[in-house]
C-alpha cells in the first residue's frame, strides 16, 4: 500500500484530500550467504505506484452554479508512476530444525526514474448553467529526478518455507521509508465568486506491503549430480536407462507440470471512425502485458493442454495536432496531443486454455505451436471513461476542443477471443523448461466503445466514434517446474538405500 500523496493549502477554503493506493515491486535477486545466519540480497526490479485524490465541491457553492456537483471521488483521478529499482539488503536469519527459517533484513533501495523530470497534470473542466467552462482544478507537477538515482530505506522480516523441491517460498511484510519527492507541485481550485484555493502537491512513493519471494536453492541440481557421479554407484549394467538424456526422455512426455509465464506485447492501436468533420484523431500502437500461473497437462508425448490464471493490462493513446491559426479567433499555440500524456492503462483478467503440439529435439528441448481461446473478464460494470483537452483563444476564452466518452467493459460479462503462436524451449541444466513463444491475440469484441467531438471555433464540429478489442502480437516467456529432479533424487536414495 503506497503512502498517499501530500497536499498542503496556501490559500483559499478548498483543498485536495488525498488517499492511500496500490503499488508493485517485482524483479529477481541475487542472495549471496556469508555463513548460515547472515546474507546479503541485490535486486533489480521494476515496480509501479499509484496516487489519487478525493475532491468535491456542491454545485450551489459557484456563481453562476454549475450544471452538477463537482465529484471527484477517485473512480478517474488515479495516476500511476513507473520506476526502477535496486534494492540492497542484509538479512540475518534463523533456522528451525526442518531448515525453514525466521528471518529480519534492512537495507537501501536506489530507485530511479527514466525520464527528465517528466511534465504530468490533471484538469478538472466543468460546466455552469450558462454553458461557459470552468476550469474548476489544475495540478501542475513533474515526476523525477531528472535521471539521478535517489536512495530510499527498507526494513522488514518474515518466514521462509523449505519445499519438498528443497527450493524456499519466503513471504516477508516490508516497509519503505524516502524522503525524497518524487512528485513535486502545484494545485489551483477555482470556484467563480470566490478568491482560488491553492497549495502544494508532492508524493514520495513510501509504502507498507508483502514480499513473496521464490528462491532456487541448486539443491536437487547438486543431488542429480551425486546420484549421476557418486556414491560408489555404478552404471555400467543400465546406464542407458539412468542417464541424464534417457531418463527424461520417457519422463517428461508424460508428466503434467506447472510454470508461470509473462508475456509483453503490442497492443493493436483504437478505432477512431469519422462520422463528420475535418478533423480527427490519430490512434496510435502501445504495449500491454500479461502475466500469471499456468498448468500444463500432458495428453500425450506430442499434445498438451494449458490452462492459466492471467492478469494484464492494454494501453491505448492517439496523437492530433491542429494548428492555432485553424481557430477563429486564433490560439496562443498550436494543439499538439503527441501521445505523450494521453495514453491510458486499462486492467483486466484472463484464462487461456491453448492446445499445444510438441516437436522434441534430442536433448529433450522442443519446438511447438499452439492455438485456442482466451476468456477475458473486465471486473466494473461499464466503467465510464473519457478524456478532455482545453485551450484558450487569444481573448482569454477556454475552448474544448477535444473530448473522448467511452466506456470499458462487458458489463461484468466474460467474453472470449483467440490465440495462435508457436516457438521453443530449452530443457535447462535444472530439468526445467524455459520457453519463449511469438503470440498472436485475435478480438472481435469492443472492450472500449464511444464517440468524441473535436471543436474548432469557426469551423463545423467534427465527430467520429472511438473503439479498441486489445487484440495484440506480442513474445510469452514461460518458466515450466517439471519436477524432475526430485523424481531424481527420490531415485538416488532408493538406490543408496539398497545398496546399504
Amino acid at each position: 500500500m503506497v503512502n498517499k500523496a501530500k497536499a498542503i493549502p496556501l490559500s483559499g477554503p478548498y483543498h485536495l484530500k488525498t488517499i492511500y493506493m496500490n503499488g508493485f515491486e517485482a524483479g529477481p535477486d541475487y542472495h549471496i550467504n556469508f555463513n548460515n545466519s547472515y546474507s546479503m540480497i541485490i535486486g533489480l526490479h521494476g515496480g509501479a505506484a499509484a496516487r489519487n485524490i478525493n475532491f468535491f465541491i456542491p454545485k450551489e457553492n459557484f456563481n453562476p452554479n454549475l450544471t452538477a456537483d463537482v465529484y471527484d471521488n477517485g473512480a478517474f483521478t488515479r495516476e500511476w508512476d513507473f520506476y526502477m529499482n535496486l534494492p540492497i539488503s542484509i538479512e540475518k536469519r534463523w533456522l528451525t530444525k526442518n531448515n525453514n527459517y525466521w528471518d529480519i533484513d534492512a537495507g537501501v533501495n536506489i530507485r530511479y526514474y527514466p525520464v527528465q523530470n517528466n511534465w504530468d497534470g490533471f484538469e478538472d473542466d466543468e460546466q455552469d448553467v450558462n454553458g461557459n467552462i470552468v476550469r474548476v482544478l489544475n495540478i501542475s507537477d513533474t515526476i523525477g529526478n531528472n535521471l539521478h538515482p535517489w536512495l530510499n530505506y527498507n526494513i522488514g522480516g518474515g518466514y521462509a518455507m523449505l519445499l519438498r523441491n528443497n527450493n524456499y517460498l519466503q513471504c516477508n511484510l516490508v516497509t519503505n521509508f524516502s524522503h525524497k519527492k518524487m512528485v513535486h507541485g502545484t494545485y489551483q481550485i477555482n470556484v467563480t465568486g470566490k478568491p482560488p484555493s491553492t497549495g502544494t502537491y508532492s508524493a514520495n512513493l513510501s509504502y507498507i506491503g508483502v514480499s513473496f519471494s521464490y528462491i532456487f536453492t541448486g539443491e536437487n541440481k547438486r543431488i542429480h549430480k551425486l546420484y549421476e557421479h557418486g556414491s560408489g554407484y555404478s552404471f555400467s549394467q543400465t546406464r542407458a536407462n539412468y542417464t541424464r538424456d534417457s531418463l527424461l526422455r520417457k519422463d517428461l512426455v508424460r508428466r503434467s507440470f506447472f510454470g508461470f509465464s509473462i508475456s509483453p506485447y503490442i497492443v493493436n492501436k483504437a478505432k477512431a471512425t469519422p462520422i463528420s468533420g475535418v478533423f480527427h484523431p490519430k490512434p496510435i500502437y502501445m504495449n500491454g502485458f500479461e502475466a500469471g500461473p499456468d498448468y500444463h497437462i500432458s495428453i500425450s508425448k506430442n499434445y498438451s493442454i494449458m490452462i492459466g490464471l492471467h492478469g494484464g493490462a492494454a494501453a491505448t493513446n492517439y496523437k492530433l495536432f491542429i494548428p492555432g491559426s485553424d481557430f477563429n479567433p486564433s490560439l496562443g499555440g498550436n494543439v499538439d496531443d503527441n501521445g505523450q500524456f494521453t495514453g491510458v492503462w486499462n486492467f483486466y483478467m484472463c484464462v487461456p486454455l491453448w492446445l499445444q503440439k510438441r516437436w522434441y529435439t534430442k536433448r529433450n528441448s522442443f519446438w511447438d505451436a499452439f492455438a485456442g481461446v482466451n476468456v477475458r473478464y473486465y471486473p466494473l460494470r461499464y466503467y465510464g471513461a473519457g478524456t478532455g483537452d482545453t485551450y484558450t483563444d487569444i481573448n482569454g476564452n477556454q475552448i474544448n476542443v477535444l473530448e473522448i466518452n467511452d466506456s470499458i467493459g462487458n458489463n461484468l460479462r466474460p467474453w472470449v477471443n483467440y490465440n495462435i503462436g508457436g516457438g521453443y524451449s530449452w530443457l535447462l541444466r535444472n530439468n526445467n523448461y524455459l520457453q519463449c513463444n511469438l503470440a498472436v491475440n485475435f478480438s472481435d469484441k469492443k472492450i472500449i466503445d464511444g464517440t468524441y467531438q473535436i471543436n474548432v471555433t469557426g469551423k463545423p464540429q467534427s465527430t467520429g466514434t472511438y473503439s479498441d478489442n486489445w487484440a495484440y502480437v506480442g513474445l510469452s516467456f514461460s518458466y515450466i517446474f517439471t519436477g524432475a529432479n526430485k523424481r531424481l533424487r527420490k531415485m538416488y536414495e532408493e538406490k543408496m538405500k539398497a545398496s546399504n
